[in-house]
Formats: structure tokens, C-alpha cells, sequence
């Protein structure tokens, strides 16, 4: 036994916990049977921005609203879960 104890973990290694809103993105698309290809390819977007948003990692919010438009397109009802987008930068010109 080492001077922590037996249940030092201190130089344990975690594993991060999962986004929410990837989670449920993730459970709408096995919901109505969607691969990432299929949105990807209805959105106009590349693919791996859809599989950022099933790893809660953030897109532009003009990538999030074409892939919104998508689902809609391809499920009867629209998606209405949490996408993470970080901030458009302004035009400086």
C-alpha cells in the first residue's frame, strides 16, 4: 500500500463525461434510422460536422441551421435538441 491508502486515485486516468446534447442528437438520429452520412449529405455540410455535433463540439451556427433544416427534411418532425456553436467572428471590413 502506498502512503494515500488503498483507494488513491490520484493518478488515475477519466474519461470525459458525454454532452447532453450529443447524447440526445445522437438517440434522435438512431430514432429515425439516419446515419451522419445521410445528414451530412442532405445539409450540404462535410461529415465531420455532423459528427462534431455527436460529440458536443461546436459548429458555426450557420452549419448548425443547415443541418437543422436537414433533419427536418428527413424526419417528420424537426430537431429541436441543443447543437453547440461557438460565436461567428465579425466581418472587419
Amino acid at each position: 500500500m502506498d502512503q494515500h491508502g488503498p483507494f488513491d486515485y490520484t493518478n488515475e486516468t477519466t474519461q470525459p463525461l458525454p454532452h447532453l446534447g450529443a447524447l440526445a442528437f445522437q438517440l434522435f438520429l438512431a430514432k429515425h434510422g439516419l446515419s451522419i452520412l445521410d445528414v451530412a449529405l442532405v445539409a450540404q455540410v462535410r461529415l465531420v460536422i455532423v459528427w462534431k455535433i455527436t460529440r458536443g463540439q461546436p459548429i458555426s451556427p450557420t452549419q448548425a441551421q443547415q443541418v437543422r433544416g436537414a433533419l427536418f427534411q428527413l424526419t417528420p418532425v424537426g430537431y429541436r435538441g441543443q447543437i453547440a456553436v461557438y460565436r461567428e467572428m465579425p466581418d472587419k471590413s
